[in-house]
């Protein structure tokens, strides 16, 4: 068993005694082949039975690490792995397996053998680097780590690859690290005033309280100006505008010392400052009493006696007006201008030497306004009436017509008169006699107003003032609102119809309503025009006896068988109802006959009547009767006969519906005895516009 025990702790075991021990019978063969066989069948057991109970050598044969774990199930066979560890699962114990974990990183090289996600640990804190923050376990996580795997570096600022622990340059600005103010800031290096501001970005490198782009030394703080840019600033340099003169010597003679072009003055140029110099012009006269200290030395006379020669004098006649603006330069003297003594400011005074007291241009004996608006030029734009008053502000009537210009419609119109009511009828500023049209201002032009000049003012022609726009007002001062001809008091259309005149052929009633156009009842007989057959006046007729004849050989007339006496007699029946409606009797009426005639003829009527007869009358009769007058009062005048009938007289019935003219004759005269005789008449009816 000591053998066995050292087998299996891997010492080779030496053998002595037992089975090697046996010698065969060399004489016996058959015994001898037996005995072998019995002997290998006897080794055979024996290596079997201590192979599976794990003694001796044959052991081996099942189990060749000795592990206790026979071959078949063992997962390293030849390196002893009792506890089968198998960490990858992969059939190959981990005592045998070079990557235990599997994760194709060799044991011998990974830090974690037994973790497949984790190889390294670089810090060896037992974290695999894949699950530490702080793989060089330096304090700073590795995601802000620029060496995570670095213990001595984390930062690298101008990203070298040089950590800045071991870079001498950090910022890579060229400057070490040792130099340079702000070693971490590749844009600057310098910090002049120490400010915490590097001079890149500060805008007052030095901190003098001067920008870097004013400062002439932006580096130095004790300067900032250098005047005359000699590389001096004004600080040190004695003299900053480098015009020659000492900056203390220029502060005693008051120039300034920044500078250069202006020096101390030197008037009489004796090398001593005006400033230090008690007379400036060296002309004898202390300059606290010399009126002008500075004078000049040509020859002038000196006009107001105040020491100063007038070549220098820029007031010659002291009144206080500069020369360059005074209109008297050497003028009085004596007195000073000022707005009572000199309103215009010219330097010549009012009251003896200035005869345009304000400048406009007009003498004051014609200026309306001696004292008026300055600075301004009287002119036919500024001053319409030249009376030296400005019309803009202060002429309130420009033409000067007496008429002010807000109620002046003429306010730059003809000057030389004033208005006033014979010369200005309706007071608008305009003169009648040749600038206004419209002389009583009411929208007529004067040539075709009936009622100019001299008439109502006031008011403006329009339909509802003026009808006819003749320019006379109908309410006052037109009698005939519509210029017909006809008054209106007797015009029944007095504003009617326009441009026509009224006269019998336009208006043949005289009503003023014009016949065409306005009156439908032409002659105011109360019948409309369209129903009135006799629509320009009544109706008339005229009944005339034109000739008479009796018989020339007849004696009966009367007793001497002289001529008869004629007179006529006419009777009108208007409706002709056989009853009298009117009589004309020659010898009744008028006291006439004709005497002792046997013919008469006149084609103007021997005699004969003039009626007027109504438009409702459409038939006449009449009748005419002849009479021989009969001298004698005893005797009755005769009727002569000129019908033939029951009646001596003919009783004539005449249709009136138009215009009718009929000229008839009767004769009775024949055979046989009587107061014969022959009559002819002209019947004649119309209207009264067509008389015959």
């Amino acid at each position: 068993m000591d053998n066995l025990e050292e087998a299996v702790d891997g010492t080779e075991p030496v053998w002595g005694g037992g089975v090697d021990s046996i010698v065969p019978d060399e004489g016996s063969s058959y015994n001898s082949k037996k005995m072998i066989a019995a002997g290998l069948m006897g080794l055979i057991i024996l290596i079997s039975v201590t192979a599976f109970a794990g003694i001796g050598p044959a052991t081996q044969l099942v189990d060749v690490d000795r592990d206790g774990v026979y071959n078949w199930d063992d997962n390293c066979p030849e390196i002893a792995n009792k506890n089968q560890l198998d960490y990858d699962s992969d059939q190959i114990g981990d005592e045998c397996d070079t990557d235990d974990d599997n994760d194709g990183v060799l044991d011998s090289d990974d830090d974690l053998p037994l973790l497949f996600t984790e190889t390294v640990d670089t810090d060896g804190d037992g974290i695999g680097n894949n699950a530490d923050s702080d793989d060089d376990d330096d304090g700073v996580p590795d995601n802000s780590d620029s060496f995570p795997l670095d213990v001595t570096e984390s930062v690298d600022t101008d990203n070298d690859g040089i950590g800045n622990n071991a870079d001498m340059d950090d910022d890579g600005d060229g400057t070490e690290d040792s130099e340079d103010a702000f070693p971490l800031d590749s844009a600057e290096d310098t910090d002049t005033d120490s400010d915490g501001i590097g001079n890149n970005a500060d805008n007052d490198d030095d901190g003098d309280g001067t920008e870097d782009s004013e400062d002439a030394f932006p580096l130095d703080s004790a300067e900032d100006t250098d005047t005359d840019s000699d590389g001096i600033g004004n600080n040190a340099d004695n003299d900053d505008d480098g015009d020659g003169y000492d900056d203390l010597e220029e502060a005693d003679c008051q120039s300034n010392s920044l500078i250069y072009d202006e020096i101390p003055s030197d008037w009489d140029g004796d090398t001593q400052c005006d400033v230090k110099d008690s007379d400036d012009d060296n002309d004898g006269i202390s300059d606290s009493v010399d009126a002008c200290p500075l004078s000049s030395m040509a020859a002038s006379q000196d006009w107001d006696g105040d020491g100063c020669k007038d070549i220098e004098d820029s007031d010659d006649d002291n009144d206080g007006v500069e020369d360059l603006s005074d209109d008297c330069q050497t003028g009085d003297s004596g007195w000073n201008s000022d707005s009572s003594s000199d309103y215009d400011s010219d330097g010549c005074k009012d009251s003896t030497e200035d005869d345009d007291d304000d400048n406009d241009g007009v003498m004051d004996f014609n200026d309306d306004c001696s004292l008026g608006s300055l600075s301004w030029i009287s002119s036919s734009l500024t001053d319409w009436d030249g009376d030296g008053c400005n019309d803009t502000s202060e002429d309130d009537d420009d033409d000067n017509d007496q008429m002010m210009d807000i109620y002046d419609s003429c306010p730059t119109g003809i000057i030389g008169w004033d208005s006033e009511t014979l010369s200005d009828w309706d007071n608008d500023g305009c003169q009648d006699s040749s600038e206004d049209m419209d002389d009583d201002n009411d929208g007529i032009d004067d040539s075709v107003d009936l009622c100019t000049p001299f008439y109502e003012t006031g008011w403006i022609s329009t339909l509802s003032e003026d009808w006819d726009g003749d320019g006379c007002r109908d309410s006052t001062e037109d009698s005939d609102d519509d210029n017909d001809d006809m008054y209106d008091w007797a015009d029944d259309c007095p504003t009617g119809d326009t441009g026509w005149i009224s006269t019998v052929d336009t208006d043949f009633d005289q009503d003023g309503c014009q016949d065409d156009g306005e009156d439908t009842d032409d002659d105011n007989d109360g019948y409309s025009d369209s129903s009135d057959w006799y629509d320009r006046g009544n109706g008339v007729i005229f009944i005339d006896v034109t000739a008479w004849s009796a018989d020339s050989n007849d004696c009966d007339y009367d007793s001497s068988c002289g001529s008869p006496d004629p007179y006529f007699i006419i009777y009108v029946d208007w409706d002709c109802d056989n009853n009298v409606d009117f009589t004309y009797n020659q010898f009744d009426d008028d006291g006439t006959y004709w005497s002792n005639v046997r013919s008469l003829y006149d084609s103007n009527g021997l005699v004969g009547i003039y009626l007027d007869i109504h438009e409702t009358r459409t038939e006449i009769c009449f009748t005419i009767g002849v009479m021989d007058y009969d001298s004698s009062w005893l005797d009755d005048d005769d009727i002569m006969d000129y019908a033939v009938g029951a009646y001596s007289w003919y009783v004539f019935s005449m249709q009136l519906n138009t215009t009718v003219d009929e000229t008839e004759t009767y004769s009775n005269i024949g055979p046989g005895e009587g107061n014969q005789c022959s009559i002819t008449w002209r019947f004649y009816a119309s209207d009264d516009s067509n008389l015959p």
